[in-house]
């Protein structure tokens, strides 16, 4: 919940309260990296009751799009289907001996 000028990629904080918390979070800053679908966002937390303290950066989420990842997944699923086929190739020759 936060109202965020799409120029400058600031926003103006609207903390919302974490059930079960005493803490309220709220986001501040959409920080465009270099590189294509490379992004970090900047959150604020804050104690319920407390004043909004100066914005310091805590930590920092790094969102990419990896564009050969298909090819990790695909790999993956070959080496699933290899491990099955030759256990069902094994036992197939246990069975006839």
């Amino acid at each position: 919940y936060s109202a965020i000028d799409i120029d400058s990629k600031q926003g103006s904080p609207i903390p919302v309260l974490i059930p079960g918390t005493h803490v309220k979070v709220g986001f501040t800053e959409l920080i465009s990296g270099m590189q294509q679908g490379a992004s970090q966002a900047a959150f604020i937390f804050l104690k319920d009751g407390e004043p909004e303290p100066e914005p310091t950066e805590i930590f920092a989420f790094d969102f990419a799009i990896k564009p050969f990842i298909n090819f990790v997944w695909l790999g993956t699923i070959f080496i699933v289907v290899g491990f099955f086929w030759s256990i069902a190739r094994h036992s197939k020759k246990k069975k006839e001996e």
